[in-house]
C-alpha cells in the first residue's frame, strides 16, 4: 500500500500543530497558577520526579521506534499477517517494559529524599507524590500504548492528536479545579492519571474501529525477532544520550541547588522545549511518509528528499534560536519577573544547546 504521504503529512501538521498549541498555552497557564497558588517549590518537585521518569524510560530502549521502522514494509505490502505478529510483540515487549520501570522505581524510593537539597512543601509527602508520578508513566505503557504505533506508522498522527486533545481538556479542567478551588497536589496528579488512562482506552477503541483486521496475535520468525532487537540496541545508545542531556540536569539541580532554582530553570526549558515541540510536528507529520518512501521511491529521489528536509530544518532551527536570544528575557520578565530570572550567559547557553540539540536530532 502507498500511502498518500503529503495528505497524511498535510493533516498530520495541522492536527499536531492545534495540539501542540493547546498542550503548550494551558500547561503555560497550570504552570502560572501553581506557582501563583501553591508555591515555587511544587513546581521544582513536579520537574524532579519528570526527570527522575524520564531515566526510567530508559528501559524502553527505543522499542517504540524501531518497532514502527519494521511496519513500514508490511503496510507497503499490505502484509497484515506480518502487521498482527508485529503488534503482538510490540505488547508484550511493552508489558516488560512497564513492569521492569514498575520495580526499579519501587526499588529508587529510599533514594528520593537525597535528590532534593533544601526543604520540601511541609503538607507533602514526597514519597506518595513519587508513586503518584510513577503510576502514570507505568500505566502509559501497561494499557494499549503499543496500539499507538500503527497510526504512526499509516501516518495518521492527525488522529492520535484528537484524541489526546480530547482527553488534554478532561485533564487540564480537573487540574485548573485542583489548584483553584481545592489547592490540592496530590488531586493535580490523580487527574494526570486518570487522563493517561482515558486517552490509551480511547486510542485503543479507535485503532479496532480504523484497523479491524490487524490485530495483536501470531508470532515472527527468529530472524525477523533478531533483527528487530539489533535496531532496538543501535537506537539504545540513541535514547542514553538524549535522557542525559534531558533529564540528568534537572536531578543534578534539584540535589545541589534546591527546588526554587530548579523550578526557575525549568521555566527557561519549559520555553525551549515548547518552541522544539512546534518544531518536532513538522518532523513527526513526515516520518512515515518517508518510511514508505524508503520502500516504494528511487533512491535518487530519497536522496533528494534528504537533502531538501535537512536544508529546511537548518533554515527553521536557525531563525529560532535568533528569536529565543533577543525575546527570552523580556518574556521571562513579564512572565515571572525579575526574581525569577537566570543571567544572559546563562540564555546565551540555552540557545547554543537549542541549535546544536535540534540539528543534530533532525
Amino acid at each position: 500500500m502507498k500511502l498518500e504521504r503529503t495528505k497524511n503529512a498535510t493533516k498530520s501538521m495541522i492536527f499536531g500543530t492545534i495540539s501542540r498549541i493547546y498542550q503548550i498555552l494551558v500547561p503555560f497557564i497550570i504552570r502560572t497558577l501553581m506557582i501563583n497558588f501553591l508555591g515555587v517549590g511544587y513546581l521544582g518537585l513536579s520537574s524532579l520526579f519528570s526527570s527522575i521518569l524520564q531515566m526510567l524510560n530508559l528501559a524502553e530502549l527505543g522499542v517504540g521506534a524501531a518497532m514502527v521502522y519494521s511496519m513500514y514494509k508490511p503496510i507497503a505490502e499490505d502484509d497484515t499477517e506480518t502487521l498482527c505478529a508485529l503488534l503482538n510483540l510490540y505488547k508484550l515487549y511493552y508489558r516488560i517494559i512497564g513492569s521492569i520501570i514498575a520495580v526499579v522505581g519501587i526499588v529508587l524510593l529510599p533514594v528520593i529524599p537525597l535528590l532534593i537539597s533544601g526543604e520540601v512543601p511541609e503538607d507533602i509527602n514526597i514519597f506518595i507524590l513519587y508513586l503518584l508520578n510513577l503510576s502514570v508513566t507505568v500505566f502509559s505503557y501497561w494499557l494499549f500504548a503499543y496500539k499507538n504505533s500503527l497510526l504512526t506508522a499509516h501516518q495518521r498522527n492527525d488522529i492520535s492528536s484528537k484524541v489526546k486533545l480530547l482527553t488534554d481538556t478532561i485533564q487540564y479542567i480537573g487540574q485548573v479545579i485542583a489548584l483553584c478551588v481545592v489547592r490540592n497536589y496530590y488531586v493535580f496528579l490523580i487527574f494526570a492519571i486518570a487522563s493517561q488512562i482515558l486517552n490509551n482506552i480511547f486510542v485503543s477503541v479507535v485503532v479496532d474501529k480504523k484497523y479491524p483486521l490487524i490485530r495483536a496475535k501470531g508470532k515472527l520468525d527468529k530472524e525477523k525477532i533478531k533483527s528487530i532487537n539489533r535496531r532496538i540496541k543501535d537506537l539504545f545508545y540513541n535514547k542514553i544520550g538524549s535522557v542525559i542531556v534531558n533529564s540528568a540536569d534537572t536531578i543534578v539541580i534539584s540535589a545541589f541547588l534546591g527546588l526554587t532554582v530548579l523550578a526557575i530553570y525549568q521555566n527557561y526549558f519549559f520555553v525551549l522545549n515548547s518552541v522544539k515541540q512546534f518544531i518536532a510536528i513538522i518532523l513527526t507529520a513526515c516520518v512515515a511518509g518517508i518510511g514508505n518512501s524508503l520502500i516504494t521511491e528511487t533512491k535518487e529521489k530519497n536522496y533528494t528528499d534528504f537533502k531538501t528536509f535537512t536544508f529546511l530544518f537548518n533554515w527553521i532551527t536557525s531563525f529560532c534560536t535568533c528569536c529565543l536570544l533577543c525575546l527570552y528575557q523580556p518574556f521571562m520578565k513579564i512572565w515571572m519577573g525579575s526574581e525569577y530570572m537566570l543571567e544572559f550567559s546563562a540564555v546565551v547557553c540555552f540557545c547554543l544547546y537549542f541549535y546544536i540539540y535540534s540539528n543534530a536530532k533532525n
